[in-house]
């Protein structure tokens, strides 16, 4: 079903590698300022795993810290992060082979809806971070789909790029030619929807994928 093959000698993410991975990506900011947060981390892995085409580790995990050389401070951190890193890659892969995406537990939803526009809400990083996967990716996205599908692509995005930023939310709205008092009930709507639109994305891709002849 996938389009990316996990590791099978790598099991899931562990309580305690996340706990230390948010820890060491806090750090590598100090060097790196660019470096993806946790939340952040998750929603850009969710687009590679989701991807019409196969992509690397060598080649998504260097755009983590938008940098040519990873903080390391040691190379036995260097061993401890990529060994993390695809713990997290080859969980969110199986959710999508399995059909069963969600978000991680460390996305907490806020309620209102509108509260996840807030610039330290864990669901807004998890969606800045997917927006940075998907607008790397664009062109494995630039291909000819029928009208149907490429209106539920479009859905998909709009749900998961809503809390990014209000701007974006209104600009939405605007387009749809919906006035801005309906933005409570929108955010309400698309939240409630939100891991029914990551499924959506990722059944895309895959079908994208097998179109291609892989």
């Amino acid at each position: 079903m996938s389009t990316q093959h996990p590791s099978t000698q790598i099991p899931d993410l562990a309580a305690a590698d996340e706990a230390w991975l948010r820890e060491f990506l806090d750090r590598a900011r100090e060097q790196a300022p660019d470096t993806l947060g946790l939340e952040e981390l998750y929603g850009f892995v969710f687009s590679i795993v989701s991807a019409p085409d196969l992509v690397l580790p060598s080649e998504w995990i260097p755009a983590v810290f938008d940098a040519d050389d990873p903080p390391f401070a040691d190379d036995a951190e260097g061993v401890r992060f990529h060994h993390v890193i695809m713990a997290l890659y080859n969980e969110l892969n199986r959710d999508v082979q399995d059909a069963t995406v969600h978000l991680p537990g460390c996305i907490e939803v806020r309620r209102p809806a509108e509260a996840n526009f807030a610039k330290d809400a864990p669901l807004m990083k998890w969606a800045s971070g997917f927006a940075q996967g998907h607008d790397w990716l664009e062109e494995a996205w630039d291909v000819d789909l029928p009208q149907e599908v490429d209106d539920e692509l479009g859905a998909c995005l709009s749900a998961l790029l809503f809390f990014i930023d209000p701007d974006f939310a209104k600009a939405l709205l605007e387009e749809s030619d919906q006035p801005a008092s309906e933005l409570p009930a929108l955010a309400e709507t698309l939240l409630d929807n939100f891991e029914g639109a990551m499924m959506g994305y990722a059944e895309i891709g895959r079908l994208i994928y097998q179109a291609r002849g892989h």
